[in-house]
């Protein structure tokens, strides 16, 4: 489930991913900027074919013309609270 809402130049969004659930396919923008906050799980990052686990409470920056995706790997629902900029996602 994801929830957003766009605001000025930053666009705010709530992502919910069930335990093995992923982003889908790389996503790749034509410009801007993505930071977020795991809130709750463990989610393995994925970006321009570098791989992170990132844990409740990490945080992480990309800019959003590198080709990321996210995917819970965890036995828990996972949570990320994040910001990306231009709005226009």
């Amino acid at each position: 489930r994801k929830e957003s809402s766009a605001a000025s130049d930053v666009y705010k969004r709530q992502e919910l991913y069930a335990p093995g659930a992923d982003s889908g396919e790389p996503i790749v923008h034509a410009e801007g900027e993505e930071c977020g906050l795991v809130t709750r799980g463990t989610v393995e990052l994925w970006v321009d074919g570098q791989v992170s686990v990132l844990n409740s409470g990490d945080g992480y920056y990309i800019p959003t013309t590198l080709p990321h995706s996210f995917k819970n790997i965890g036995p828990d629902e996972a949570e990320i609270i994040s910001a990306n900029t231009p709005a226009n996602f």
